[in-house]
C-alpha cells in the first residue's frame, strides 16, 4: 500500500506526464475526496458547509499545485457505525426492518448480519475501521435490482455486483459480498465449498484483480461528476490509497456521458462475470451453468433457517476499507 505523507508531491507530473493528486487523503486513507476548486472563496464556504452536515464526521483541507495553479480540495469521511449498533434490542430492530423490507426480505438482511459479525470477529479491535453507518434501505435494493430466474451464473453476478455496488456495509463490503455469493450458490448444491480469495492481509493475485477492477469502476461510477470536473482544472489522474491510478484523460469521454452512473454500474456488472465464471470452475461447481434460477422468493425461503453458519472462512482477513 503506498503512503502519501507530503502534499507536495501531489500535482506534480508521473513518469508519465500525469498530473495525479490522491483519491484518498495522504494521511488519513479513510477519507476521500469531496470537493475541488480553484476558486478559494468556494472553497472556504465549502469546507464551513460540510462541517455543519451531520452525515459527515470530519473533512479535512489540502492545497495542490496543478499546472502552476492552486487547486483547493476538500476530503470528507462518513459518520461511523459499530457491529455493537447494527445490534440493537430485537423489538427496536424488528420495528425498523419492518418499516423498509418485506417479509422475506428481512432473511436476506439476517443473513448479511450473520456475515458481517463472523467476518468482524476475525478481525483485531484495533485494526478494523467503520467507515459509515449501515445502509439497511440499500440491502432492499439488492435483492430488488437482481434479475431473477435466469440461468445462476448471471443471477450470481448480478447479486455480487449489486452488493457492492450498493456499497451497504461500514467496511469488508467485497468481503461480504463474496460471502453472499457463496450462500447463493450453495441454496442450489449445499457441497458447493468457495476457495479461499486470499491469505491474511493479502487477496489473491486471482481475486485481487477483480477487487482492484471492481474498486476502480466503483470510483468513476459514484465520483464521475467531480472527476470529470477536476480534470477541467487539470489533473490527468487521481490514485486510490490501494495504488490504484484513475487515468481521468482516458476515462473523459466516459465521464461526460449522461448516462455515466448506469455505464460504469454496467462496467462493474460486466467485470463481475469473469471473476463469477473462474470462481464456479475453481469450486467444481461449472454444472451450476446449466441450471436456471428459480426466484427471489425461493432463494429468500431457503436462507430462513440458516443464519448461524461461519462464512468468514470462505474469504480472506483484510482490513478492507
Amino acid at each position: 500500500m503506498s503512503e502519501w505523507t507530503d502534499q507536495t508531491d501531489w500535482g506534480d507530473q508521473t513518469e508519465d506526464d500525469l498530473v495525479l493528486i490522491p483519491y484518498h487523503e495522504p494521511k488519513a486513507f479513510h477519507r476521500s475526496l469531496r470537493f475541488i476548486t480553484d476558486d478559494y472563496e468556494r472553497f472556504l464556504s465549502k469546507t464551513e458547509e460540510f462541517r455543519e452536515q451531520n452525515d459527515i464526521k470530519n473533512c479535512s483541507q489540502w492545497q495542490f499545485q496543478v499546472d502552476g495553479q492552486k487547486v483547493h480540495t476538500i476530503y470528507t469521511s462518513s459518520q461511523s457505525g459499530t457491529p455493537d449498533e447494527w445490534s440493537n434490542s430485537d423489538e427496536e430492530i424488528n420495528e425498523y426492518l419492518n418499516g423498509i423490507f418485506e417479509d422475506r426480505e428481512i432473511n436476506f438482511v439476517l443473513l448479511v448480519d450473520t456475515i458481517f459479525l463472523s467476518i468482524t470477529d476475525d478481525i483485531p479491535d484495533e485494526s478494523m475501521r467503520l467507515y459509515k453507518k449501515f445502509d439497511l434501505e440499500s440491502l432492499a435494493e439488492v435483492v430488488r435490482n437482481v434479475q431473477w430466474r435466469q440461468p445462476v451464473p448471471e443471477v450470481a453476478t448480478q447479486l455480487l455486483s449489486e452488493f457492492i455496488c450498493q456499497h451497504p456495509m461500514p467496511n469488508t463490503n467485497h468481503r461480504s459480498g463474496i460471502s453472499i455469493l457463496g450462500r447463493y450458490l450453495r441454496t442450489f448444491d449445499e457441497d458447493i465449498e468457495l476457495p479461499k480469495t486470499g491469505v491474511d492481509d493479502e487477496w489473491h493475485d486471482w481475486a485481487e484483480d477483480y477487487i482492484l477492477s471492481s474498486k476502480r469502476h466503483l470510483t468513476l461510477r459514484r465520483k464521475a461528476g467531480l472527476l470529470r470536473y477536476a480534470h477541467s482544472l487539470g489533473v490527468d489522474a487521481v490514485q486510490r490509497k490501494e495504488g490504484i491510478i484513475i487515468n481521468l484523460n482516458s476515462e473523459l469521454e466516459n465521464l461526460q456521458r449522461p448516462d455515466a452512473f448506469q455505464y460504469y454500474t454496467q462496467q462493474h456488472r460486466n467485470a463481475t462475470q469473469p471473476f463469477v465464471d473462474h470462481l464456479l470452475e475453481r469450486s467444481d461447481a461449472t454444472h451450476l451453468r446449466n441450471i436456471t434460477d428459480d426466484g427471489k422468493r425461493a432463494f429468500l425461503d431457503r436462507i430462513a433457517t440458516d443464519y448461524s453458519f461461519d462464512e468468514a472462512s470462505e474469504t480472506p482477513a483484510i482490513n478492507e476499507k
